[in-house]
Formats: structure tokens, C-alpha cells, sequence
């Protein structure tokens, strides 16, 4: 069996090709163009560079077996899921798009009695009037596609809303309206599914830090236990009839301490290593059920396991922090707990028996800023 291990230029596909190389799986790496990271890791057993249309995949067989790493082409895979022989270990297109598209989850995750940010679903700027009068400001336009925090805006006034929300739906297409929590603790539950909906892991991660600070990423996550994340997870997949990889994002209300759902993705996640690193070794996992049909359950994993992209995007926010307006206090202790490398148990893209891929990211960075220029 060979392992097809998509977007090879993110860090995440770096981890999940690590996983399963160690394993002595074949893996094929598929990026859109040379400079993707995992293409240095010495676990990179073949490399391919696909613009990722489906006649790429249509090329393939039954023993190759799709990883999930990018929500556009597990749709693409999924929508053409008769027309292909290789294997596709996620839902189907109608569970991947209720659950990638942000409005469709926040309304069925409302159905099934998850705590969720209040929400106006506009359809326009034309509609926007009685958004006052449902949330308090300031709100948040969220974008019903996109990643990473890609064209979320914050609002202020009733005043703003009308052009933010011009600029948003002009530039990332429809968005929804919610209120914003305040929140200073942030969650990611995951859960992997058999096609039975039934979970067979599951962990739990602390986010300490993002970036950007607020609207970003993990960059610095802790895997914990919070029992009532890992229910609510569960109980909205099952609602679903879920299969596969799921990660969760969940923050804490300042006023009344409960959760509340931000969002789901469909695939792994930037943050996987922490998983593996405590023992849950989700993409070996999800190989191993897409071969066998199952797995066995295991809830279980180690607690007060750390791991950052400490190169570059931590450093990237200490920087932000130091440079922003922000007390002197918080300044140096941002930069003291930026520098405790020893209480480090892995990191997103740096390991030591690996070392290659992160040795290439200044020059792969370097190419994609000026190469890129270059060569149009």
C-alpha cells in the first residue's frame, strides 16, 4: 500500500509523512511545485507535482491511500469518489461541505444543542440592519470557507459593518455574523471515526499561543484532559455520520465559563505532532483503518505534552508582541517563555533525525518571496 500525502508544502503533511515513514510505509509526497518542505525529509519515498485536478488522481489504484491535509480537494476527491480507484479515508462530499461550509455547521451544530456563538445569517449588505439589533458589538464577520483565520474581521460600530462586510464578501465570498466571545483559553479537540461514526481516539490540546494573536493558529500547544469537549466532539460527529480525521476548535467564555464551538476541520491538523508525540499517532492510525476497516479503541494519551512551531510563526508573534503596545511586564515575560526551548517535548517542523526540512526553510522561504517573482 502506498500513503498519498497531499499539499506537501505545508508543515502538517512534514508530520503525517514522518509518521508513517518510520512505519516503512511507501509514501508519495504531491505538491504544486519543487520547493515543497516534506520533499527534503528523508522519509519521502516518491515525489509527484500535481496542480491536484482529478485527472492526477484518476491515474491512480487501489492501493493508494489519500491523506487528508486540504478541505478543496477532499471535496474535489469526494465529489468524484465513483469515478476513482484510490482510497479516500473521510466522508462523503454532503458531510465534508455541511461541515467545511461555517454557516451549515453553526446551524446544525445549533440543532444538536452545541453551545455555539450567537449568529446572524445574512444573505447581503442588503441585510445587514437587523444585525444590530440580534448581536452586541463588537462582532465578527466570519467567511463561510477559508483557513488559518483568512478574512475574519472584527467590528467595532454599526457604522463599520456595512464596508467591512462589503470588503469581506468581496474578497472571501459569503460570511456570517457573530458575536464575540470573549475568551482567554482556547481548545482543539480531535477524534478519529470508523465508518460507523464511532470514535476510536481521541485527544485534547491547550492552545497557549497564536498567531496572529488572536484570530490565528497554534503556534504552542499542551494536550490536556476536558472531558465535556471531547462530548460535545463526539455527540455533533455522530449527528453527522462522520468518518475519519476531525479536529475542533473550542474557546472558553470570559462571562460565564462554558465552551463554546468555533469551528471544524475535516483533516489533520498544524498542531498533529503534539498527538503523536503523546502516543496518539493519528495518520498511522487512519492508514492502518483504511487497510483494515477498523481499529481497536483507545481513549487514552499522555498528558502535559508540549509542542510549537517555535521557527517561525512563535517567533513571529513574540515579535509582534514586542513591537505592539503592550506593557513592559508582558513584553519580557512573552520573550522568558519564548526561550523555555527545555521544557519543549517536539516541534511542528524541527526533529533532529529529520533535520533536513527544517533546514530548508529559510531557502524555501527565500524562493517564495523572491524566486516566485522571478521566474513571472
Amino acid at each position: 500500500m502506498n500513503a498519498v500525502i497531499i499539499n506537501g508544502e505545508f508543515n502538517v503533511a512534514l508530520s503525517v509523512l514522518r509518521s508513517l515513514g518510520k512505519k516503512d510505509i511507501d509514501t508519495t509526497v504531491v505538491a504544486s511545485d519543487r520547493y515543497a518542505l516534506s520533499f527534503y525529509s528523508k522519509y519521502c519515498n516518491h515525489k509527484a507535482i500535481s496542480n491536484y485536478n482529478i485527472d492526477f488522481f484518476k491515474r491512480m489504484s487501489g492501493e493508494d491511500i489519500i491523506m487528508p491535509m486540504d478541505e478543496d480537494v477532499m471535496l474535489l476527491l469526494a465529489k468524484n469518489k465513483q469515478r476513482l480507484r484510490c482510497r479516500l479515508p473521510f466522508s462523503e462530499y454532503s458531510t465534508l461541505e455541511k461541515i467545511i461550509n461555517k454557516s451549515s455547521l453553526i446551524r446544525h451544530a445549533m440543532e444538536n444543542k452545541i453551545p455555539c456563538p450567537k449568529t446572524c445569517f445574512v444573505n447581503g449588505s442588503d441585510t445587514l440592519d437587523g444585525v444590530a439589533k440580534e448581536l452586541d458589538f463588537p462582532v465578527v464577520i466570519k467567511p463561510n470557507s477559508g483557513t488559518g483565520g483568512s478574512g475574519i474581521a472584527i467590528v467595532d460600530s454599526p457604522e463599520e459593518l456595512k464596508n467591512t462586510y462589503r470588503h469581506v464578501l468581496k474578497n472571501y465570498g459569503p460570511a456570517s455574523i457573530q458575536e464575540k466571545i470573549p475568551f482567554k483559553e482556547k481548545y482543539k479537540v480531535q477524534a478519529l471515526l470508523n465508518s460507523d461514526s464511532k470514535a476510536r481516539r481521541v485527544t485534547v490540546l491547550k492552545v497557549h499561543r497564536a498567531y496572529p494573536l488572536v484570530t490565528g493558529p497554534s503556534v504552542f500547544v499542551e494536550t490536556v484532559e476536558r472531558p465535556d469537549l471531547v462530548n460535545y466532539s463526539l455527540k455533533l460527529l455522530e449527528s453527522l455520520n462522520y468518518y475519519g480525521m476531525a479536529d475542533f476548535d473550542f474557546v472558553i467564555d470570559e462571562r460565564n465559563k462554558k465552551p463554546v464551538l468555533m469551528e471544524i476541520n475535516p483533516r489533520f491538523w498544524k498542531s498533529i505532532q503534539a498527538a503523536i508525540t503523546s502516543g496518539v499517532d493519528y495518520p498511522y492510525l487512519l492508514y492502518k483503518m483504511a487497510i483494515e476497516g477498523d481499529i481497536d479503541v483507545s481513549l487514552n494519551y499522555k498528558l502535559g505534552v508540549k509542542c510549537r512551531f517555535a521557527i517561525f510563526n512563535d517567533l513571529y508573534r513574540l515579535l509582534t508582541v514586542l513591537r505592539g503596545n503592550y506593557p513592559l511586564s508582558y513584553k519580557l515575560t512573552n520573550l522568558v517563555d519564548y526561550l523555555k526551548f527545555h521544557q519543549d517535548d517536539s516541534y511542528y517542523i524541527f526533529e533532529l533525525e529529520d533535520v533536513k526540512p527544517f533546514l530548508a526553510l529559510i531557502p524555501i522561504k527565500l524562493h517564495r518571496k523572491f524566486g516566485a517573482k522571478k521566474d513571472t
